[in-house]
């Protein structure tokens, strides 16, 4: 029992640590910070298990098996990856956020009250900390210039993911203030208040739908008690139900709302050109979907392919060279990830989960009853949010969500236990092998975490004009879990550059190879392997790859300048000439070439 509490103790303190981590030492403060973060921490509470030599028999019910499943199916994806480094990593992370899952209903079981009340005032001190950052940027910032008000990002690193963290740690800010005493129950309350005044200030629409949603259910479920339908229905038929419409939304109704709400946006019936980006990239998802419909692409591998989709309707990714490294919405995001059978063990998961739990509210009394409706509440909206944005993508999220999925199963078991399919006996082996896979996915992180501060080194050699600082630290930064940078560019397209510059022509054609087998679709990936292929004389592979560098980006120039130097240098003036009219921009060489054209007509 001692053990026990000590375990719920270390889990908690991982659970505040890794919700406020950062370093100043690689180019994003949180992901990486935070996933070595929990990981540690949840290998220590696995070392405590094994140490204590913890014995018992985990009862698998449906619920719990689909999710293990579906985590199972994660990794799997890793055989058929494209990038294998990113399908590790983004495994990785769902493998750690069933463990935070499992820890948090085990310390729900042993440690109810001792968990939730520290919970509740790490949550106080969370939102604090949180409050005083967004203060101190707001301070900063040149309040009315241009997106000014993205740059107050709390600690999560963008603004619509403080919004939506500031929206998951609301439950526990509102759960202190009824269960907390004395100051903390003060200090909580208060926060509540100015949590919601802030997310209305930071005007994240995705949030704002995931609020009024919440409350909605809140409502439903306090004044109504719809519950008892779930209760009263045989609960294969409503998951099935369900299930059916799930999928009927998102394979045959959704993509034709997309493209129809492109349209829209095209005749100014949306107001901003942001709401239509992402119309565009949900759109350029199913382009993915079609192509993997069973199994996916492999989890951590959407911002490889989506590129093959062609970027035409992403103007910031035309020209101004932004990137994409999620679809703004987390179901097509799993969808296009796992496929399928990925997106409907997942969805068995979920709709599991939430149709046992609002019928469990039937059997739960006050005062637990307010405080179980809050958390379908919330549940209900983080998910509206996730239809709309990409909360799935960090630590943070992963680990105060599935806090709350636990606490929903620990209420299912509880009050309306499901039969159980399976029993595993769990004893020290099983901890052992549980630690061994976890070790791996900290030395992955470790790994990672070294390669990304190299790749900040190699950012400023680049910066510098320092082509052999370049060579240096990107040769520092690769590695087998580390092969693109942040934006999705393989490290040894810098490589490549570098060696161009110095003019290692060969060396620099290794690397374009080897970047393009990292990511296939990137567009100066294509271009530069293109220029290398030229550079050796073979026109046909160099003309293959400018084409299509030219068809993902229709917008981007270079590799049409150069597709119409190779027809230049072959006499082919009339293609040379249907390349220079397809160009979206002027510039001095487009003049140039059209000059030598001109001058090649009138011999």
């Amino acid at each position: 029992m001692k053990n026990s509490q000590a375990i719920v103790k270390l889990l908690t303190v991982g659970v505040f640590i890794s919700s406020i981590v950062l370093s100043p030492f690689v180019l994003d403060f949180t992901l990486l910070t935070r996933f070595i973060s929990i990981t540690l921490f949840i290998v220590a509470a696995f070392y405590f298990f094994y140490k204590s030599g913890f014995s018992f028999t985990l009862k698998v019910d449906l619920i719990l098996l689909f999710y293990l499943l579906y985590a199972m199916f994660c990794c799997f994806t890793i055989f058929w990856a494209k990038n294998k480094a990113e399908a590790f990593f983004a495994a990785s992370k769902i493998v750690l956020a069933f463990f935070v899952f499992l820890l948090s209903y085990f310390s729900l079981k042993t440690h109810y009250d001792l968990f939730l009340d520290r919970l509740r005032k790490f949550s106080v001190l969370l939102f604090y900390l949180l409050f005083i950052c967004a203060c101190v940027e707001y301070s900063l910032v040149k309040v009315g210039s241009k997106d000014w008000l993205y740059l107050i990002t709390g600690l999560n690193g963008h603004k619509n993911l403080y919004a939506s963290f500031l929206f998951l740690n609301l439950f526990f800010l509102i759960s202190a203030s009824l269960r907390a005493f004395g100051n903390w129950r003060l200090f909580a309350r208060l926060g509540v208040v100015i949590t919601v005044c802030l997310i209305v200030f930071l005007k994240t629409k995705a949030v704002w739908v995931g609020v009024f949603a919440g409350f909605c259910v809140y409502g439903i479920f306090q004044f109504y008690k719809p519950g008892g339908i779930f209760v009263r229905t045989k609960w294969y038929v409503s998951v099935i139900t369900c299930l059916i419409i799930v999928n009927v939304f998102f394979v045959f109704i959704l993509r034709p709302l997309v493209r129809s709400g492109i349209g829209s946006a095209n005749t100014q019936r949306i107001s901003t050109f942001v709401d239509q980006e992402r119309l565009v990239l949900w759109d350029k998802t199913y382009y993915t979907v079609q192509n993997n419909k069973l199994f996916g692409v492999g989890v951590g591998n959407w911002q490889v392919y989506f590129p093959d989709a062609t970027l035409r309707g992403l103007w910031r990714a035309e020209d101004l060279n932004y990137t994409f490294q999620r679809p703004h919405n987390d179901f097509l995001w799993v969808l296009s990830e796992t496929g399928i059978v990925g997106f409907n063990l997942f969805m068995v998961f979920l709709i599991l989960l939430l149709s046992r739990f609002a019928g469990t509210l039937k059997f739960i009394s006050l005062p637990d009853i307010t405080e179980a409706s809050l958390c379908l509440a919330c549940l209900i909206g983080y998910y509206v949010i996730s239809f709309f944005d990409f909360p799935m993508e960090r630590l943070e999220h992963l680990i105060w969500i599935n806090i709350l999925l636990a606490l929903a199963y620990y209420d299912i078991r509880r009050y309306n236990p499901m039969p159980n399919v399976l029993n595993i006996s769990v004893s020290r082996p099983v901890f052992a092998l549980s630690g061994l896979g976890l070790a791996f996915i900290f030395s992955l992180g470790l790994m990672r975490y070294f390669a990304e501060s190299h790749v900040r080194k190699m950012y400023d050699a680049k910066k510098a004009g320092n082509a052999a600082g370049v060579i240096a630290a990107g040769q520092s930064a690769s590695n087998l879990f580390y092969t693109l940078d942040p934006t999705s560019v393989p490290i040894n397209w810098y490589i490549g550059n570098a060696n161009v510059a110095l003019g290692n022509y060969q060396t620099a054609h290794h690397h374009f190879l080897k970047a393009h087998s990292f990511n296939p679709y990137n567009r100066n990936v294509l271009n530069d392997l293109a220029s290398s292929y030229s550079l050796q004389n073979k026109q046909d592979s160099a003309k293959f790859f400018y084409k299509e560098a030219s068809r993902i980006s229709p917008r981007f120039d270079e590799p049409k300048l150069n597709l119409a130097a190779v027809y230049m240098g072959e006499g082919n003036y009339r293609k040379a000439s249907e390349v220079l009219d397809s160009l979206f921009h002027n510039s001095e060489r487009r003049t140039k070439y059209s000059r030598v054209l001109d001058l090649m007509k009138n011999k």
